[in-house]
C-alpha cells in the first residue's frame, strides 16, 4: 500500500467510527452525524502522522468543493465569511464540513451516498431548521449579507429558499424576532445598497438622537406578520442576497 492509499485508508476509517447517528433518511438515501464535534484538521494530522506526502498528493487524496458560502457586512469597513464545504470519499459518501474564521473546522455530516440529488434539499432545509445545532454546529447569528450556492444543482433555489424560511422561523419559536428587523434591514438595503453608507448613517442619526433614542428608534415593532408578508419578506431578502 502507498502513501497516499494509506492515508485514505486511515481517514475513511476515522469517519465509519464517528459519523454512526442518522440524522435524516429518504427512499435512496441519509445523512449521519458524528455523536460529538469531529475536528477535521485534527483527524487529517492524526490520519497522515508517518505518511510521506507531496503537496499535490495531498491536496488531491479527496476532491473538494464549496456548496454554499456566506458573507457578513460587518459595522464599517468589517466583514466575514463562512462555507460549507464537500469533500468527496469515494463510496463513503459525501462529507460536509464547517469552515468559519474564528474556529476548528467541524465535519458534521456524511451524505451517502453523495450523487443522490434527492438527499441534498432535505439535508440543507433540516441543517437550517435549528442554526445546526442538532449536527453540533452554529450556522450564525444573524442572516448573510450574501450567499453563494456552489451548487445549485444539489440544493435548487427553490429548497435554499425554504431552509432561510425555516432557519427564520425556528429564531422566532425561541423568542429571537427576526422577520420585522429583515423587512427594515432589506429596505434600508434596496434604499441604499453601499455598507459603509449605511453605516454613517447610522453613527450620524445616533449622534443626533443620542444613544437611548436612537436604540428606540430602530427597534423593530413585533407585530405578528401575516405568513403572506413573511413569505414576500424572504422573497424580497432572497432575490437581494442570493448568488
Amino acid at each position: 500500500m502507498n502513501s497516499l492509499d494509506l492515508f485514505r485508508t486511515e481517514f475513511q476509517e476515522s469517519i465509519d467510527v464517528a459519523f454512526i447517528e442518522t440524522r435524516l433518511a429518504t427512499s435512496r438515501g441519509r445523512v449521519l452525524a458524528p455523536l460529538e464535534p469531529f475536528d477535521l484538521r485534527t483527524t487529517i494530522q492524526e490520519a497522515a502522522e508517518g505518511v510521506v506526502l507531496h503537496r499535490e498528493e495531498f491536496a488531491g487524496a479527496f476532491p473538494s468543493h464549496t456548496l454554499l458560502g456566506f458573507y457578513w457586512d460587518g459595522f464599517g469597513p468589517t466583514s466575514s465569511g463562512a462555507t460549507v464545504d464537500l469533500v468527496d470519499l469515494g463510496a463513503t459518501g459525501t462529507l460536509a464540513y464547517w469552515i468559519t474564521e474564528d474556529a476548528p473546522t467541524y465535519a458534521f455530516a456524511l451524505i451517502q451516498p453523495g450523487g443522490d440529488t434527492d438527499i441534498w434539499p432535505a439535508f440543507v432545509v433540516d441543517l437550517f431548521r435549528d442554526n445546526g445545532e442538532s449536527y453540533g454546529i452554529e450556522l450564525f447569528g444573524s442572516l448573510p449579507s450574501q450567499t453563494t450556492n456552489g451548487r445549485p444543482d444539489l440544493v435548487p433555489p427553490v429548497a435554499l429558499r425554504e431552509a432561510f424560511w425555516q432557519w427564520i422561523e425556528g429564531r422566532e419559536a425561541v423568542g429571537r424576532p427576526q422577520w420585522e428587523h429583515l423587512r427594515d434591514h432589506t429596505i434600508e438595503s434596496l434604499e441604499q445598497p453601499n455598507p459603509l453608507q449605511r453605516s454613517l448613517d447610522l453613527l450620524r442619526r445616533a449622534a443626533r438622537l443620542g444613544i437611548d433614542g436612537f436604540l428606540a428608534a430602530t427597534e423593530p415593532e413585533h407585530v405578528g406578520l401575516p405568513e403572506d408578508d413573511r413569505r414576500l419578506i424572504l422573497e424580497n431578502y432572497f432575490t437581494l442576497t442570493n448568488r
